[in-house]
């Protein structure tokens, strides 16, 4: 249990910086003894216990809807039994005319409002209650909610004078959640749900109610114990748990313990802190997809950069003090640059992280519908994470043309954007997507996310199978769009250039091209990228947008590059002609270093042998270079031959 332990020391760390029950920060640190839930009711009440008239309303705004509410152990974690939150609740609960105007529900909830009522009462009773519940309970005990709603038009009346299906809160009006402001007299309204004082009281109340005590198996210490684990974990809604044993009849714990509890025994405020913690920390800084969540943090008040991220997300990341959301047009296309702003942001960060403080990296992801799993879970020293996360965007990189910034809106108000240029690591999900394309499968996504996580955190090797299947998508050229093509090709190279320093292999691994480089491999790439920009020259000038016979030809030139480079050189012959009117001296120095590229392959391995994955390094590089001539030559409208660059 020891990721609840951690849980439990970020909780106790927030406490001491006064950041739990913050209702101004974004996202909230909940109190224990509380969750969140989805309002669509709100209406205000005096201190005496009535509605004021007119102030009732139907939430449709999402964003507005989250509202903070006390829970019980049980209420936290209900399903279909009938279980009443303390203070906010669904209608069914908290109107007692509720049956009067749904009287189809009766045989379904017959003791909502019954059960509610008195778990309200023993709260107000007990010698713990805030003035703002006590007239809450006045007015839930005088039973008109619905007429209430009926009368402020929340609801209307269809056919056969029955409730209205449709309302403004959306969804059935029956399973609407409420929440209520306390407005004194000659004062303003406020929201009981952002109360501290509310949250207060009711945390004095759960522990003065008395509990059975036990042996705590995260903290070692004897304690309250908790019988329940908390659902909505992950976001609103979110029903699947990570602690539970609640099969008597089959073999979740049976076999080996005859109770739950001799299986696994957690203290309420143990289990309350790590939940509440957990929560806190995948709204604030979690990297999601879909279901599954990946986390990284410190037990301390420092965060740690996800281990998910590119380079321009990690350098941008608020982790990183300082450095934080710097304006993505000033990330440098170079890799030295963005390597060396990399490097001075998390040297600052380790520089404020004490010498013993801990990482944590956590992946979590659903079993069932109602099961969480934690499929990822690694503990070290921060500053140890943080050389690995730098490890990894100075080895993991490449010239990267994908990431979109916005530079405005347009009359219609339409997000205007545009491409940037970057050198570092692609993010994980990123990878995926450039390996198994944009339709790929939740479950393959999520699968490969988890596979890829290890090789940032542990160090590990890249999958090669990832690798193959990039490789192979890359020479897939004719398949794909312009952007795509471009995305899977700089992201195969990065993954190439990574798996080649970590396996201690020399040779070119550089964006630049390496041009004393004589592997076959290697040069057969370059060749490929001569006679695609030779022909996208002569198209471009012509006005035409196409696939190139180079990369039509791309997967038979990676099977028989001999051959197929042979086919190439025929079908170029027409191109070379055009393009050494549109280029002139530009064009002549590329076809000759076009073919002194064949002639240095004929001396080393001009064959129909496959070619390995080298060739890509080569292709990209070569590639990078004669298009970055090619605009400097477009946008200066000149034909001057500078010397070929050493």
């Amino acid at each position: 249990m020891s990721w609840m332990q951690k849980l439990c020391q970020v909780y106790e760390a927030a406490e001491r910086h006064n950041q739990v029950g913050d209702y101004q920060a974004k996202p909230v640190l909940l109190p224990l003894y509380h969750g969140t839930q989805q309002a669509q009711i709100e209406l205000t009440i005096n201190w005496q216990g009535e509605l004021v008239r007119g102030s009732a309303r139907a939430i449709a705004d999402k964003d507005e809807m989250e509202t903070i509410i006390p829970v019980t152990e049980k209420s936290a974690s209900r399903t279909s039994s009938p279980e009443p939150m303390p203070l906010f609740d669904k209608l069914v609960y908290v109107a007692g005319d509720f049956h009067a105007f749904f009287p189809e529900e009766k045989e379904r909830n017959p003791s909502h409002y019954r059960l509610y009522l008195g778990a309200l009462e023993a709260w107000c009773a007990s010698g713990h209650a805030h003035e703002d519940v006590l007239a809450w309970l006045a007015y839930v005990r005088k039973g008109t909610l619905v007429r209430d709603l009926l009368s402020e038009g929340i609801f209307t009346r269809g056919e056969g004078g029955a409730i209205a299906t449709k309302w403004a809160g959306g969804g059935k009006p029956e399973d609407a959640f409420v929440r209520f402001l306390m407005q004194k007299e000659g004062q303003e309204p406020h929201a009981v749900w952002l109360n501290p004082d509310v949250a207060k009281a009711f945390i004095a109340y759960q522990h003065s109610l008395p509990a059975e005590e036990g042996l705590c198996y995260a903290t070692g210490k004897i304690m309250p114990t908790s019988s329940t684990s908390p659902k909505f974990i992950r976001y609103p809604g979110d029903g699947a748990k990570l602690i539970s044993a609640n099969d008597l009849s089959g073999f979740t714990f049976r076999g080996r313990f005859e109770t739950a509890e001799e299986a696994l025994c957690l203290g309420r405020d143990t289990t309350e802190k790590a939940h509440a913690a957990l929560k806190w920390l995948i709204r604030k800084q979690g990297a999601r997809n879909g279901d599954q969540v990946m986390l990284s943090f410190t037990t301390g008040e420092y965060s740690v950069p996800p281990a998910v991220l590119d380079t321009v997300g990690v350098i941008e990341d608020d982790s990183l003090e300082g450095f934080s959301s710097p304006a993505r047009e000033s990330l440098h296309s170079t890799g030295q640059a963005n390597a060396d702003m990399l490097a001075n942001a998390i040297r600052s960060l380790s520089g404020r992280i004490p010498d013993l403080s801990e990482a944590i990296v956590m992946g979590l992801d659903s079993a069932t519908p109602g099961r969480m799993a934690i499929f990822y879970y690694r503990e070290m020293g921060a500053k140890d994470y943080l050389a690995r996360i730098q490890e990894w965007h100075t080895t993991c990189t490449w010239r990267h043309t994908y990431q979109k910034i916005t530079t405005g809106y347009d009359d219609n108000g339409k997000k205007q954007e545009r491409y940037i240029v970057f050198e570092g690591a692609p993010s994980l999900m990123d990878i995926v997507l450039a390996a198994y394309g944009e339709k790929v499968s939740d479950k393959l996504k999520k699968s490969a996310v988890e596979r890829l996580v290890p090789c940032v955190v542990d160090r590990a090797h890249i999958p090669q199978d990832i690798i193959n299947t990039l490789v192979n998508r890359a020479a897939q050229r004719a398949f794909m769009d312009g952007a795509e093509r471009d995305k899977v090709l700089s992201i195969v190279c990065a993954l190439i250039k990574r798996e080649r320093i970590k396996k201690g292999l020399k040779g070119a691994i550089e964006v630049a091209v390496d041009e004393q480089y004589n592997n076959r491999d290697y040069l057969f790439g370059r060749a490929l990228a001569y006679a695609e920009m030779i022909e996208r020259a002569a198209l471009d000038n012509q006005g035409e947008d196409r696939i190139t016979n180079a990369e039509r030809l791309m997967v038979a030139f990676t099977n028989k590059p001999a051959k197929a480079l042979d086919d190439i050189q025929r079908k170029l012959k027409h191109y070379q002609n055009k393009g050494s009117r549109i280029m002139e001296n530009w064009f002549e120095m590329w076809n000759d270093s076009f073919y002194d590229v064949i002639d240095r392959l004929k001396n080393n391995g001009f064959t129909n042998d496959r070619l390995g994955e080298e060739y890509l390094l080569g292709y990209a590089s070569q590639r990078m270079k004669l298009k970055g001539q090619y605009y400097a030559i477009k946008k200066s409208k000149s034909a001057k031959a500078p010397k070929e660059e050493e």
